[in-house]
């Protein structure tokens, strides 16, 4: 069976079971199993051995259960980055981009970072790929996501420093630039979450009935570990701008500026003490 073939009867299986992308991740599930490409191997269309066939199945299978794509291939792409994921860890998502930018765009030479929540460690290990200057610290409470994001940093052969700490509680430095990429989607809104997300980390999702019980330590317990005249940098979800920003003002922060990820949304908010 050549590679057409095989992939849009596994398009086929992932389209009757509802998933978005069926043709993408049948593809990519494929050119996964076999060492190349989507684009290379449907240009050839080369044969598949018959060794293959029944691992692409056992693949599409998990997919049509609704596991994350990146969950099966234990991968995510992340500003053109190679990073590991596990059920443990938030999936990077191309929306919180959006905060390296940002960072990136307020960094000065030797500047300290920390990336607060940093799960995956995707959003440091950007910063310090894209600015090797700089002196980027990473910390989460899970244990888990730290073992993840130091075999992310190891990978791509990078030098940052974790830290196990619910949120500031075990940090005791002072920084240029906090980023933090929080839990923010409400209690009630998980339910009716894509049944794909629901697969991710709770604890990585939300927090609290309004999704802002994280803004609510971030910004007061933040005061302390920035440098005079620091930034902060957060992300957000769908409609909490004025929320975290009156949450902020409150914490003696002044507004700065907002960022828009791919689909037109603010997503980044950047304040400064």
């Amino acid at each position: 069976m050549n590679f057409r073939t095989l992939r849009d009867k596994g398009t086929e299986k992932l389209s009757q079971a509802g998933v978005p992308n069926a043709s993408h991740d049948a593809g990519k599930l494929l050119a996964w199993l076999i060492g190349t490409s989507p684009l290379y191997a449907s240009s050839i269309n080369a044969d598949i051995p018959e060794d293959i066939i029944p691992k692409y199945f056992s693949l599409i299978e998990r997919r049509a259960n609704r596991e994350p794509l990146q969950y099966i291939l234990g991968e995510a792409e992340f500003m053109g980055l190679n990073i590991e994921v596990e059920p443990c860890v938030l999936i990077p998502r191309f929306d919180s981009e959006c905060l390296v930018e940002s960072c990136l765009d307020l960094l000065e030479k030797n500047d300290t970072v920390l990336d607060l929540c940093t799960g995956s460690g995707a959003i440091a290990i950007a910063i310090k790929k894209h600015r090797p200057d700089a002196i980027v610290y990473a910390s989460d409470i899970s244990q888990e996501a730290l073992n993840i994001a130091k075999k992310n940093a190891k990978l791509n052969d990078l030098d940052i420093c974790f830290i196990k700490s619910d949120m500031f509680c075990d940090i005791t430095l002072n920084f240029d630039i906090i980023v933090c990429n929080p839990p923010y989607i409400p209690e009630n809104d998980m339910l009716n979450l894509q049944p794909e997300v629901k697969r991710e980390p709770a604890l990585a999702l939300s927090a609290g009935k309004d999704g802002m019980d994280i803004y609510r330590r971030l910004f007061p317990d933040g005061r302390d570990k920035l440098k005079p005249g620091g930034f902060l940098i957060c992300e957000m979800g769908d409609e909490q701008k004025e929320t975290i920003t009156d949450i902020a003002k409150d914490s003696g922060y002044t507004f700065i500026s907002e960022r828009k990820d791919t689909s037109g949304l603010t997503r980044a908010l950047i304040f400064t003490i």
